[in-house]
């Protein structure tokens, strides 16, 4: 629920500290189900895989 990641992110009392794992981790989930819902393509967050390209491309 979008609402309640949101709320979890900018509460300045919150009932539980958030930590910066914590935090990304519910920034990068936001992001991802915001971008599902307008339906970009989601890409994992780590860019480690090789870049393939075609004959032409070389």
């Amino acid at each position: 629920d979008w609402k309640c990641i949101i709320s979890m992110l900018l509460d300045e009392n919150p009932l539980t500290e958030l930590t910066d794992i914590d935090a990304t981790s519910l920034v990068r989930l936001l992001c991802a189900s915001i971008k599902k819902a307008v339906g970009e393509k989601i890409v994992p967050s780590n860019d480690n895989r090789k870049v393939y390209h075609t004959k032409a491309q070389k």
